[in-house]
């Protein structure tokens, strides 16, 4: 049996056969004399156990005259580069070169990934830093994680046999010594370390901004809620379901913080100039726990959503009321008041329909809430409805717009003061005449078919769902939009005086008819061929344009 003995090789531990050691040291030597520079004999040191390992020799392993020889061979002898001025004679490595990649820091502007990959495919690194740019900008910022998982896992060329296996070439004695020459600081080099240095300062002073802003953004976003109100409504809502938008709002919190904490991880790495592979663990997981918690939050708000809405639809209920004094009613005023306090009415969004039948007069009031009897008041022939709001209920989400729908004679006239309000005229027959007025903030559509239908207020007036003979609009009482389909007649009478704000480039008045079949029109009692009037007080337009473009 051999005798054995104890080596260090780049501060590893081996044994080794003492024939082996001893040839091993005059390699050393031989290396040292020729060499003659500590820093690519540390680098020739640590090839020496990268070869030892691929052939099967580990740290702490046996180290034989054979593995000795074989390191001799694929490293070469120094003999070979003892003189600059001496030709080198090498014989071709007995195997191919190694090619691995390894962030090139030499010229990087920040972690030397880019470089690393230019060195390693063997292309100019402007080209690949285009490139990256370009996909950082089509990514909307995505390839940027891409380049901090590179930057965590690819380790740097910091040996000179590493800087010549990014390159693929191969680590021979004579390779490590011309590469350590080509390593030298030059003047573009330096250029490189000042535009680095710049670059660190700028992205630390955005990290900064960034932390502190993502953490005001966090805190503020809570405490608006807060003060406006809709955090009692989203929290404290008496859905089953009320823990979900809890929920959503603790991961959305948390995902800012996690933000504000990445920002203030890459500051501080910045601040110190290095990048350890714990922060690098750290990036990561503040990077995945901020995609799961805003990705968590959102799919909770939207499932809340869908389940709060059929909640919502379930717990609609439909109350029917017989209204036999509506019998004899030609006029209808409707009136929905608005709720008391910063809370918002079921009313105050609820839409009014009514029906022209010959059927029994009745009311259907569809509400997700408790029953709300409206007030309905018959003085003559004239029907008072009066709507008031409460304070909304929570489903939140599930809101569902309550419905009243009154069926009842055909009306002459509809006041809306207040709300959105739909008539239907009589199924399959023509209505003589319709009066349609108001004031204040309403809609008002009509459906149906009609001889004359007369508008003399109303905030918003829609008839393009009607079929409509003579179409009279009167301008002068109260502001309004009117929209119409096809009429044989069209009176418009618009005021040549009005108050106008001052600033306003658009009419006070809009009339918009999709067309006029009779081919003329009457204007402020004027008969006329059918053109556009415009005004700072009103505008009458004819064309299908005008009403696309109303809708």
């Amino acid at each position: 049996m051999k005798e054995i003995t104890r080596v260090h090789i780049a501060k590893q531990p081996y044994d080794i056969e003492v024939e082996a050691k001893k040839d091993l040291e005059k390699y050393m030597k031989k290396l040292e004399l020729y060499a003659g520079d500590e820093e690519i004999l540390a680098d020739i040191e640590i090839r020496i156990t990268e070869l030892l390992a691929e052939a099967g020799v580990e740290k702490g392993g046996v180290i034989t005259s054979a593995e000795v020889a074989s390191v001799r061979e694929r490293l070469g002898e120094p003999e070979e580069f003892a003189s600059e001025n001496q030709a080198v004679v090498e014989d071709e490595p007995a195997q191919r070169p190694v090619k691995r990649l390894f962030r090139d820091m030499d010229g990087a502007l920040l972690g030397g990934v880019l470089k690393g990959v230019a060195t390693f495919f063997g292309i100019d690194v402007v080209w690949v830093r285009l490139i990256f740019i370009i996909l950082l900008f089509a990514s909307f910022g995505t390839a940027s994680l891409v380049y901090i998982l590179l930057w965590i896992v690819v380790p740097p060329a910091r040996t000179t046999a590493e800087k010549l296996q990014l390159a693929g070439k191969p680590v021979t004695l004579a390779a490590m010594r011309e590469q350590a020459t080509n390593d030298e600081v030059v003047p573009s080099t330096r250029a490189a370390l000042v535009f680095k240095k710049f670059l660190f300062i700028a992205a630390e002073i955005a990290a900064i901004i960034v932390a502190i802003g993502a953490l005001l953004a966090t805190i503020g976003v809570v405490v608006g809620l807060n003060m406006s109100g809709e955090m009692s409504v989203i929290l404290n809502g008496s859905s089953e379901y009320k823990w979900m938008p809890w929920a959503a709002l603790g991961l959305f919190v948390l995902s800012g913080l996690l933000l504000s904490l990445l920002a203030a991880l890459a500051a501080f790495a910045l601040c110190k100039r290095q990048f350890t592979k714990r922060m690098g663990v750290g990036v990561v997981a503040i990077i995945i726990g901020g995609i799961v918690a805003s990705g968590g939050g959102a799919a909770i708000i939207v499932g809340y959503s869908q389940l709060a809405t059929n909640a919502a639809q379930a717990a609609m209920t439909t109350h029917k009321v017989a209204l036999p004094e509506l019998a004899d009613v030609r006029n209808v005023v409707s009136i929905a008041h608005s709720a008391s306090g910063q809370e918002m009415g079921d009313y105050d969004q609820m839409t009014i329909i009514y029906i022209a039948t010959d059927g029994a007069p009745r009311y259907e009031l569809q509400t997700q809430f408790e029953q709300r009897t409206p007030s309905i008041v018959v003085n003559g022939d004239t029907a008072r409805i009066s709507l008031k709001a409460v304070g909304r209920q929570v489903y939140h989400f599930g809101y569902v717009q309550p419905q009243l729908r009154i069926y009842g004679p055909a009306l002459d006239s509809v006041d809306v003061q207040q709300g959105d309000f739909q008539y239907i005229g009589p199924e399959q027959q023509t209505q003589d005449h319709l009066t349609v007025k108001g004031e204040g903030a309403n809609s008002v559509t009509v459906y149906g078919t009609y001889n004359t239908v007369e508008v003399s207020g109303g905030n918003s007036v829609d008839v393009s769902m009607s079929s409509v003979h003579s179409l009279k609009v009167n301008l002068e009482k109260h502001l309004s939009h009117v929209k119409a389909g096809v009429v044989y007649d069209l009176f418009v009478t618009n005021p040549e005086v009005c108050s106008v704000y001052l600033f306003s480039d658009e009419p006070q008045r809009t009339v918009s008819v999709r067309g006029v079949s009779s081919g003329q029109m009457t204007y402020n009692g004027l008969v006329g061929p059918v053109k556009q009037y415009e005004t700072p007080c009103g505008a009458v337009t004819v064309g299908k344009e005008n009403i696309d473009e109303d809708e």
